[in-house]
Formats: structure tokens, C-alpha cells, sequence
């Protein structure tokens, strides 16, 4: 009896195997790597322990602040403006009547997602830019001049939460599709009737 639980629990350790060699390689080895915070890491050779010297550098930087205030404005737009989004596209995808459009701009709204980030970067700028952008011909129509959206301090913000916007709503609309498609069509036939 003692001998078939051990197998039972042999062939329970190998199924587990690919679960536990997943989370030791890509979850408990990279923290051995949180060591060269506190060294003045050099590829070849020894790498000296400096302690908190170099997060003394971080907290002193008169730049500091900023860059920590900008990160929560830009977490904050991510999460309270970004997330109502793609519940909103799922919406409004629903209510398409004709099967083709629906496909048609779900599959565009849903591949910038495979872009990399290098690419969608390119994509912006090149769309921003002030000598020939297509923003720019844009405010050119309207006898505006041309603006370095990239470099503007007041809206290098919203380009970024567009250009986060751009790549994630398709792809974050599917869920919310996917759970306005199991809706039960009785129960859109009884709100009718109420």
C-alpha cells in the first residue's frame, strides 16, 4: 500500500514538474539578481558591495520627485481613465448588427496589441512629428501652428496614455465581448418587456 503512494505521488510531483521549473526559473533565480543593487557591478571581475550607495544617489537627485510624480499621473491615467475604455468598445461592439464590420474592426483594434513597443513607438513619433506628422498637417489645415508633442512637458503625458490606449483596447475588449456574449438572449427579451 505504501509503495503504490509513492508512486501516486511520483507521477502528482511529475505533473507538477513544468509549474514548479516555470516559477524557479523565471520567478526565484531572477531575485538572486536584486544583489547587483547593492554592489558596483562589473561584468568581468569581482564586483565590489557598495550598500546603499546607490539608492542614496536615487533619493538625492533633485530630479527625483519628478520623476516619481510623473509616474503616479501616468499610473493614475492608466488606471482610472484607461479602464472603462474597453468596456465601453465592448459595448458599443455588441450592439454592431453585421457580423463583418464587427470581425473587421475587432481584428483592427485588436492587432496593434502584437506590436512591439519599438514599433508603436516609431508609429508616434513619426505620426507627432512637427516638421511632417500627421497631427501637424492637421493643426497646418486649420492654420495652426506646428507643435513637438514629444517634447511639450503638458502633453508628452497624454501622448503616452494614447499610445497605451491604442495598443491595449482591442485586446482588452475581448473579455469584456466575451462575457457580453454569454448573456443569456432571454434575459434581453425580458428587459424589453419590463
Amino acid at each position: 500500500m505504501v509503495a503504490l503512494a509513492k508512486k501516486k505521488e511520483w507521477s502528482l510531483l511529475l505533473l507538477l514538474a513544468p509549474a514548479l521549473l516555470y516559477f524557479l526559473i523565471y520567478h526565484f533565480i531572477p531575485i538572486s539578481g536584486m544583489v547587483m543593487a547593492f554592489q558596483d557591478y562589473r561584468i568581468f571581475g569581482k564586483s565590489p558591495f557598495v550598500g546603499f550607495k546607490h539608492f542614496r544617489i536615487l533619493f538625492a537627485s533633485p530630479a527625483f520627485l519628478q520623476v516619481l510624480r510623473n509616474t503616479l499621473i501616468i499610473s493614475f491615467m492608466k488606471i482610472v481613465l484607461f479602464f472603462p475604455l474597453p468596456i465601453i468598445f465592448a459595448l458599443m461592439l455588441n450592439e454592431v448588427r453585421s457580423s463583418i464590420l464587427r470581425k473587421f474592426i475587432q481584428s483592427t483594434t485588436y492587432l496593434p496589441h502584437f506590436l512591439s513597443w519599438v514599433v508603436i513607438a516609431g508609429i508616434w513619433i513619426a505620426f507627432l512629428s512637427p516638421a511632417n506628422g500627421g497631427l501637424n498637417q492637421l493643426r497646418e489645415m486649420f492654420k495652426l501652428a506646428p507643435k513637438d508633442y514629444m517634447t511639450d512637458k503638458g502633453a508628452i503625458r497624454w501622448v503616452l496614455f494614447a499610445s497605451e490606449t491604442w495598443r491595449s483596447l482591442g485586446w482588452d475588449s475581448i473579455i469584456y465581448l466575451a462575457a457580453l456574449a454569454s448573456i443569456s438572449p432571454s434575459l434581453y427579451e425580458s428587459a424589453d418587456l419590463d
